[in-house]
């Protein structure tokens, strides 16, 4: 989908901890991979989907609501 491949960045992180930046970003304790990171101020459904970390940010760490999110989002088809 082209709505998500032009608004949302990718990053590939090891399996191996510390996973890429996910310590710096979300804390020690959320690690667990695939983890959205919202944007701060990205206040579209955070109420619904997103928890807040230690560092305050906002993510979305169950792969389901990752993309129940982004069909919210984006305005995407239903999975089926």
């Amino acid at each position: 989908f082209p709505e998500i491949r032009h608004n949302v960045e990718v990053r590939y992180v090891d399996f191996q901890k510390p996973r890429g930046n996910l310590p710096e970003l979300l804390g020690e304790s959320n690690q667990v991979c695939p983890n959205l990171v919202l944007d701060e101020g990205d206040q579209f459904g955070s109420e619904k989907f997103s928890v807040s970390a230690p560092t305050g940010m906002q993510h979305i760490d169950k792969t389901d609501d990752i993309i129940q999110y982004f069909i919210e989002r984006f305005d995407l088809p239903e999975k089926h």
